[in-house]
């Protein structure tokens, strides 16, 4: 039989590509940047369960634990202000959005994750990418349940496209996976012309290849456009996620999400935008399910 001894020399030789610096200071060695934003206070606007701000850590160390990635360097950032945004929530996001730009605007970085917290965290995500291709549209692709344009007089996490969309009327938000029935009519309020819808019953009614088909159809290249996926986690089916808020029934799957991913990527390839939103750490189970089912998309994505 084994002892501790053996076992303890066993792991001792195992290979050591896990010792890779995976995260490194000098922002411009990263391949990858990952901006973190540790704050649910804009979901408490909203209605929803605090929890959130405790996402980028557990996202994080899910994702340190996955093998294929040790071939990459990613430089880890916090941008938010919980403190700040307790204040005052619109400095808070103004601050952010500053804090955001200069990051990516000094990143050789191919591909920028940002991991919320509340989906409010998107909003300085687009100003930040808006501000660096000033002259170049800004399309958003939505996966949720909610359209988050709530014509509210406070900002907050459902509010954050709306507010951007006010900011930049010739930028385009595709909204994947919405439900009706999650939705008040005035969130499609004078937005016709800057958003399409793509309901999930309309999604998982056909097959991947219908969906493709139907992808190439909504989204086509262009070379004045940046897409920029935003990934609210409660777009996905309760079966794989159970930690947000407003648990989905009749959410997608993840093979689903990454066709979106996987269309995106063949239509700008050289430069990745991709947010996470929503994920709540505290109604996830012991196995971590809903961490793991977002490493796996970001594993895809990167």
């Amino acid at each position: 039989m084994e002892s501790f001894l053996d076992i303890s020399q066993m792991l001792g030789k195992r290979d050591k590509s896990a010792e890779h610096p995976l995260f490194v200071a000098d922002i411009s060695e990263a391949s990858h940047t990952i901006l973190l934003s540790s704050s649910d206070l804009g979901v408490c606007r909203n209605g929803g369960r605090r929890g959130t701000k405790f996402a980028p850590t557990a996202i994080i160390n899910s994702f340190k634990k996955t093998s294929s990635i040790y071939d990459k360097q990613f430089y880890l950032s916090e941008v938010a202000d919980e403190l700040l945004e307790s204040q005052d929530f619109s400095q808070a996001q103004l601050t952010e959005t500053e804090n955001i730009k200069n990051i990516i605007q000094h990143s050789p970085a191919s591909h920028t994750l940002h991991i919320g917290g509340g989906h409010d965290h998107v909003y300085p995500f687009l100003m930040s990418i808006a501000a660096k291709y000033p002259n170049i549209k800004i399309s958003i692709i939505n996966i949720d349940a909610h359209l988050d344009t709530r014509n509210d007089h406070l900002a907050h996490s459902g509010t954050p496209f709306r507010q951007f969309l006010t900011e930049h009327p010739q930028s385009t938000l595709y909204q994947f996976g919405i439900h009706n029935y999650t939705n008040v009519s005035s969130s499609s309020d004078d937005l016709s012309q800057q958003m399409q819808i793509i309901t999930a019953e309309a999604i998982n009614s056909i097959t991947s290849e219908q969906f493709i088909k139907k992808l190439d159809q909504i989204l086509v290249p262009t070379q004045d456009t940046i897409y920029v996926i935003s990934l609210d986690a409660d777009a996905l089916s309760a079966s794989i996620m159970e930690a947000v808020s407003a648990v989905n029934h009749q959410g997608l799957s993840l093979t689903t999400v990454k066709i979106i991913f996987n269309k995106i990527k063949a239509l700008q390839p050289t430069q990745q935008y991709l947010g996470i939103y929503e994920y709540n750490p505290i109604y996830d189970n012991l196995s971590q399910k809903g961490a793991r089912a977002l490493t796996d998309l970001i594993v895809s994505w990167i």
